[in-house]
């Protein structure tokens, strides 16, 4: 490529109508310009959306008081508050040894065991554990989902962000972490379509747009990425 080429290039790079220009230049240009785009963007997004910094932030419930007259139930009871008491002293490993002896475990319970090995990034463990919360709460289910993702476990992250899809479908984070896995697994298109469905039901981030053009470049898609690179560059 001449250098004349080379400063054109540069030079149009300053335009915010950039796919003007693009219009009429052939694909290995169009290609070329959508590569510098992404790159001056990557530099300011993550390569990849992580988990949200409120995955462990679901409010910790209060325990009904179980009648002391039992004494299986008083036991588990116990072990209870002394899990909820290391929980403030931010001791994860007592709440897990606590939790663990809990003979009847009840729903409150194998929530805050998974919260508690998150905090200890004990994903693995986080996962079975959270895999026994029967729960219809979409918002539960997308954050196992999202633990299953850290796990690599695909397959197991888009059934819980289907489910929770299916108890509220205008539930946008469940579609942008669903895309997230079709990314993940080279589903460029499947994703797309995921992360646009996140931005109609409520989604504002920019890099919702970035990925859309990453995903698009990935398919050849130039012209259409170009365009989305450019929203999150306005």
């Amino acid at each position: 490529m001449s250098r004349k080429i080379l400063i054109f290039l540069l030079i149009i790079l300053f335009f915010s109508s950039l796919p003007n220009y693009a219009q009429g230049l052939g694909d290995d240009i169009k290609k070329f310009i959508a590569h510098i785009f992404s790159k001056r963007i990557s530099a300011k997004e993550n390569e990849f959306p992580l988990p949200p910094l409120d995955i462990t932030s679901i409010s910790v419930g209060t325990y009904k008081p179980i009648p002391a007259t039992d004494p299986k139930y008083a036991k588990d009871s116990l072990h209870r508050l002394n899990a909820y008491q290391a929980w403030k002293q931010e001791n994860y490993m007592s709440v897990i040894e606590e939790l663990t002896k809990v003979a009847n475990k009840i729903f409150i319970d194998w929530e805050f065991l998974t919260k508690a090995y998150i905090k200890l990034n004990r994903w693995e463990e986080a996962l079975n554990t959270g895999t026994n919360i029967q729960s219809n709460d979409p918002e539960i289910l997308t954050h196992i989902g999202i633990i299953a993702i850290i796990n690599k476990k695909y397959n197991t992250a888009i059934e819980y962000f289907e489910e929770a899809i299916e108890l509220k479908k205008d539930f946008y984070p469940a579609y942008q972490y669903l895309g997230n896995v079709y990314y993940l697994l080279n589903k460029n298109q499947e994703a797309v379509q995921n992360w646009q469905l996140a931005q109609k039901y409520g989604s504002k981030g920019k890099h919702l747009n970035y990925f859309i053009g990453v995903a698009n470049f990935k398919m050849k898609n130039y012209d259409i990425a170009i365009k989305y690179f450019e929203i999150v560059t306005s």
